[in-house]
């Protein structure tokens, strides 16, 4: 194995995001900081879009690990729901919340409940449904009316939707009005440039416990 022949500790590139490794270029640290903004002042739903492979996913765990003390966090990193119904049940499963043989109305109704619980151990649930863009209008309409879900008009559930670039295209649709309407932050995540690649590089050589001299 190479980690034996460098003498490393761990493999340095992994196929799951590892918010350990999160690198705080200027795009990437301002998109998150500009999620954060959103989340923590209730602004309405948080926008991450980006070409594949820049990130966002990396992103969206580093946002969850940085608000999980303050928040229930759920993070849903497929969005292959074929129906609202098991949307909804997804959300319910990551709350530990019954999800099983209830209607969609039941379902909204024990998403009430669930946030509502969390208070006041927590401030409220933040939803990260990564690769959003695949989500049809009937779901992101229900994540809005998810979203609607408050308690004496605090917001209870915080979204972030992260996505293709495609999703930008979807959210001006007009039957998506209600929903863009409560977007309070949109961000976008550039391409690293040459000079950020190799930073990048050398910063998951370091974190696998390699000698950078002995490696590049």
């Amino acid at each position: 194995m190479y980690e034996t022949h460098f003498g490393l500790l761990r493999r340095p590139f992994l196929a799951t995001p590892d918010p350990d490794c999160f690198v705080p270029f200027e795009s990437a640290d301002n998109a998150l900081v500009g999620l954060r903004l959103c989340i923590e002042g209730g602004k309405g739903f948080g926008i991450l879009s980006a070409p594949a492979g820049t990130g966002k996913t990396l992103l969206c765990r580093k946002l969850i690990v940085d608000l999980r003390d303050r928040f229930a966090t759920v993070f849903l990193a497929n969005s292959n729901f074929p129906t609202r119904r098991s949307l909804l049940q997804a959300i319910l499963y990551e709350l530990g919340h019954p999800y099983m043989r209830m209607a969609e109305q039941e379902l909204r109704l024990e998403m009430k409940t669930a946030a509502t619980e969390i208070r006041p151990e927590k401030e409220a649930v933040l939803l990260v449904v990564d690769e959003a863009h695949l989500l049809g209008n009937q779901l992101l309409d229900e994540l809005r009316t998810v979203a609607n879900i408050d308690l004496d008009g605090t917001p209870l559930i915080h979204v972030v939707l992260s996505g293709q670039l495609e999703l930008e295209e979807k959210l001006i649709d007009p039957d998506l009005a209600a929903l863009n309407q409560r977007v309070g932050c949109q961000v976008t995540l550039e391409s690293m440039t040459r000079e950020e690649s190799a930073m990048y590089v050398a910063h998951r050589l370091q974190w696998a416990g390699a000698d950078l001299e002995d490696v590049i």
